[in-house]
């Protein structure tokens, strides 16, 4: 982006294209957070068959990090990428267990996997609300 005035006109094209997911809100996020690469999580988004809401977004935003970024465990995605651990910890309830679902399939984990993987999320979510 040259200026300001580009990227407040992006943020607002993304919102028109979130509108019909009902994510409109989310525009200022991925604008900020992937700049003008956030057209190819929208497409992700558009070619998914039950692609309302935020879930669907998550998913189509983790599809472009396994793709073209270096997420390799859930936390790597949830507190180093977007965040949610510290900024956004509604959405992160919202979408933890289709996270790690989605790391499970395209990772091919055991449950023994998925499990160890949960409990540290869970660990990070714990150190985050208490304060030693």
């Amino acid at each position: 982006f040259r200026n300001t005035r580009e990227v407040s006109d992006y943020v607002a094209a993304t919102a028109f294209r979130l509108r019909m997911f009902g994510v409109e809100e989310q525009a200022s996020y991925l604008v900020h957070s992937y700049g003008r690469q956030c057209s190819s999580i929208l497409a992700r988004l558009e070619g998914m068959t039950n692609n309302a809401g935020i879930t669907a977004l998550t998913l189509a935003e983790l599809s472009f990090c396994f793709d073209h970024e270096m997420i390799i465990k859930p936390a790597d995605f949830l507190v180093r990428r977007t965040g949610l651990l510290y900024f956004n910890r509604q959405r992160l309830d919202e979408v933890l267990l289709v996270v790690l679902a989605e790391f499970k399939r395209r990772l091919n984990w055991s449950h023994e996997q998925y499990d160890t993987e949960k409990k540290e999320i869970e660990r990070l979510i714990s150190l985050s609300n208490n304060f030693v």
